[in-house]
Order: structure tokens, then C-alpha cells, then sequence
């Protein structure tokens, strides 16, 4: 066996294990997104009518802290922006009816960061989009996850 055969054989088994490294790098990088996802899918909560308040709140919110606390802020954002639209059925309900995994994603979103949409003149925008209400529907999470993108791009957020 000639020496530049041998080469191309170590070359060839080189680039294989760099090509197996990125692919275990990218499938742990997916598991802690599944993790994470798969750790808000199984929160049995309730989205309970406030009269007084005239809105739903969401009564396990304080498990949704205990799962993202620690993570990478910038990077726990972007995942769950990304799952506004996730259209899989978690195990919260509201009025005994499960919820779309994207609706617990907004949750938790809403427990990182803020937004509040402005008019043109400062004003507080009504009808934005990007809200959620508990009992949305596809489209309108798929609405709310665009809003969500646009903010942020522009980094319109602030950190709570």
C-alpha cells in the first residue's frame, strides 16, 4: 500500500469522524430543544377565567419558571418563538380541553420577556396580533409567531 493511499484512508476516516461530531452536536442540540418542549408539554395546568380581570391566567406558571430558569435567555426565546405555532397537544387545558404546546410556549415567553405593540405615535397599539389567547387556533398562532419573530429582529423586547 502506497503512502498516499494511506493518506487518503486516514483522510477519508478523518473527515467521517468530523462529519459523526457534527451530527451528535446537532441531535444534542435538539434534545435539549425536545427536553425543554417536551418538559412544558407535560405541565398539568389550567388556563382559569379571571371575571374581575376579564382574561385567562395560567395556574401553573411558577412550573414554567422552575424549567426555563438557568437556561440561555437569548436562546430560550428563540425556541419559543419559533413554537408559538407548535400545534402538538400539551397536558394544560382550559375548560377541560388540552391546549396546543404553542399556547404554553407563549406562557413561558411571556414570563422572559415583554412587549408592548405602539402605534405609530406612541400610543398602545390595540388588536396586535401577537397575543394568545388560551383557546387560539392555528392561525392565530401562526399570526402571533410572525409578530413574535418581528420583535424579535428588532430586539423590541425588554427582559423581565
Amino acid at each position: 500500500m502506497g503512502k498516499s493511499n494511506i493518506l487518503q484512508k486516514c483522510f477519508i476516516v478523518f473527515i467521517g469522524f468530523i462529519m459523526i461530531g457534527c451530527v451528535n452536536l446537532s441531535s444534542s442540540e435538539s434534545s435539549v430543544e425536545n427536553d425543554l418542549l417536551n418538559k412544558l408539554s407535560s405541565i398539568n395546568g389550567k388556563f382559569i377565567w379571571n371575571k374581575s380581570q376579564k382574561q385567562f391566567f395560567f395556574n401553573k406558571r411558577d412550573e414554567i419558571e422552575k424549567i426555563i430558569a438557568g437556561k440561555n435567555v437569548e436562546e430560550t426565546l428563540q425556541l419559543l418563538v419559533e413554537n408559538i405555532d407548535n400545534q402538538r397537544l400539551s397536558i394544560s387545558t382550559i375548560n377541560g380541553k388540552k391546549v396546543m404546546l404553542g399556547v404554553v410556549c407563549y406562557v413561558a415567553l411571556t414570563q422572559i420577556a415583554y412587549y408592548e405593540p405602539v402605534t405609530k405615535d406612541g400610543d398602545i397599539a390595540k388588536g396586535w396580533t401577537g397575543y394568545v389567547s388560551p383557546d387560539a387556533n392555528i392561525e392565530d398562532l401562526s399570526e402571533a409567531k410572525k409578530e413574535w419573530q418581528k420583535v424579535m429582529e428588532s430586539h423590541s423586547y425588554i427582559l423581565l
